[in-house]
């Protein structure tokens, strides 16, 4: 099963903040509230462990983020992969685009992830919501983490 979401965020800080939050680990680990740990493995690779509760489940995904198309203070693709065990597995990516925007910076994103296992069962609906409130706690942490 594929989901797509697409949005824009006007963050309050300038393009080299949000580049340089955007590739900090710890800071993308505080914002997120769910990465139990993240640590660089390449040049543009890190390694993940999420916690997540998707209904009755609580769910730990272990995989991997590879980072390709980068351009330094305008944009990236997100790889990612990550297994769930008995929850099923998930991977896609993630296209961001910076440009600014008055006094901050404009973050564009479009995602796609294909699930597969117990989540694709779960059905779209369920996911979608589940989707949109990760996105949401993402961008308020986000925010909070730029102003740091």
């Amino acid at each position: 099963m594929a989901m797509v979401m697409r949005g824009e965020v006007v963050l309050p800080a300038d393009r080299p903040t949000v580049w340089a939050k955007l590739n900090d680990p710890v800071a993308l680990k505080n914002c997120v509230g769910l990465i139990e740990s993240m640590q660089r493995s390449g040049d543009d690779s890190y390694d993940f462990v999420v916690r997540v509760k998707l209904g009755p489940l609580g769910v730990a995904f272990r995989g991997k983020i590879v980072l390709s198309h980068v351009d330094p203070l305008v944009g990236y693709r997100i790889n990612a992969e990550g297994e769930g065990g008995i929850a099923g597995h998930a991977g896609g990516f993630a296209d961001v685009a910076l440009s600014d925007r008055g006094e901050g910076t404009l973050l564009v994103y479009a995602v796609q992830v294909d699930l597969g296992g117990r989540l694709a069962a779960m059905g779209a609906r369920a996911m979608d919501g589940v989707a949109q409130k990760a996105a949401d706690r993402f961008f308020a942490g986000f925010a909070r983490e730029c102003l740091k």
